[in-house]
């Protein structure tokens, strides 16, 4: 509305998800996409051209795409006032005029570019891949545990409610975190003066550090990112200045704290 868009959508775009099963997944509501060579269930979801999810189908894997998307159009047929809809190749067929002959809705198949290699976005159908994955970005999500189809259907239409509300809490999409970076700083043990020097510094800065110098890093981020930033810096050979040291049997050692991590000499 904010863009002057009707608040109801009038296009649409279907595509299906093949995921693994678990245990729990009985066998009458389980099978096998030779395609996807995965043993499960499938997902069928129609979303807008914004990709908020619109309604949603959960089957057997072993169903074809033209098949289980009859169940998916015919629930955004009488939901919503959705008529056209954008799909891929792998609905083309019968369903289109299925779709046109018994729910008056018109099936546009998206191929893709002749000749293309690699990864290309796709147009109009990058927002239907986006919406499975912010699906799959739930834990409840990355496989099927549930027993019965629908509890899984609820739990989709769940996601999709978490995702759309924390859009209009936000007041827009999100935006990716910008990488943090690290600034390494040495602390003598005896003066406590300190020597500010990036990871990627000259092998001069490097030889400034002395014996009982520590080398701390200080950052506010995941304790996993912190160890494999003081790791490449023992491999980018801070300390290969050393060697004498390094003979008489010296070893780094790493200390990781709450928000920093220590390279100690000792």
């Amino acid at each position: 509305m904010a863009e002057g868009r009707d608040p109801e959508p009038s296009a649409g775009i279907i595509d299906s998800q093949s995921v693994k099963g678990s245990d729990t997944v009985g066998t009458q509501s389980r099978g096998y996409d030779a395609g996807k060579k995965v043993n499960g269930r499938k997902r069928f979801i129609v979303t807008d051209t914004l990709g908020l999810l619109l309604t949603v189908m959960v089957c057997s894997a072993g169903r074809q795409d033209r098949d289980g998307a009859k169940t998916a159009l015919l629930g955004a047929y009488l939901a919503t006032a959705v008529r056209f809809i954008f799909a891929d190749a792998g609905f083309a067929g019968r369903l289109v005029d299925w779709a046109q002959t018994f729910l008056r809705t018109t099936i546009e198949i998206v191929r893709k570019p002749a000749g293309q290699r690699g990864f290309v976005v796709i147009p109009r159908r990058w927002a239907v891949e986006r919406s499975l994955a912010w699906l799959t970005a739930h834990r409840r999500l990355a496989r099927d545990y549930e027993r019965h189809p629908a509890t899984s259907e609820a739990m989709i239409r769940w996601a999709a409610i978490n995702t759309m509300t924390r859009r209009l809490a936000r007041g827009g999409p999100a935006t990716r975190q910008q990488r943090r970076r690290f600034t390494p700083t040495t602390r003598s043990s005896q003066t406590r003066s300190k020597a500010v020097a990036r990871a990627g510094s000259s092998r001069r800065s490097r030889a400034s550090l002395k014996q009982g110098d520590d080398l701390f890093v200080e950052c506010v981020g995941a304790v996993g990112d912190v160890i494999e930033e003081g790791a490449s810096l023992i491999q980018a050979g801070c300390f290969s200045d050393r060697g004498s040291r390094r003979e008489s049997g010296y070893t780094p050692r790493l200390s990781v704290t709450t928000r920093r991590v220590v390279l100690v000499w000792p």
